[in-house]
């Protein structure tokens, strides 16, 4: 599985769950709404609330993050 798709594939889990806090911002920036920064702090602030509860997605949060901080410097180094 590439970077990318592992990526896409937590994001697309974020976004299906029933926790708006952490599904609207995913949904957000998969359409291209929000940039990376503000789905990091997102990701933050659910690894924070609720990062060791036990449920599927306490997993994916630092998953996710890692993968973001090098989407985030490619796309510093692109301009996009």
């Amino acid at each position: 599985m590439t970077v990318d798709r592992e990526l896409l594939d937590i994001l697309e889990t974020f976004a299906a769950s029933d926790w708006d806090e952490l599904a609207v911002p995913a949904r957000q920036f998969l359409e291209g709404k929000v940039p990376a920064a503000a789905l990091r702090e997102a990701i933050l602030r659910a690894q924070a609330a609720c990062g060791t509860c036990g449920c599927a997605l306490d997993a994916l949060y630092p998953r996710a993050l890692m993968l973001l901080e090098g989407f985030g410097q490619l796309c510093d180094k692109t301009g996009t």
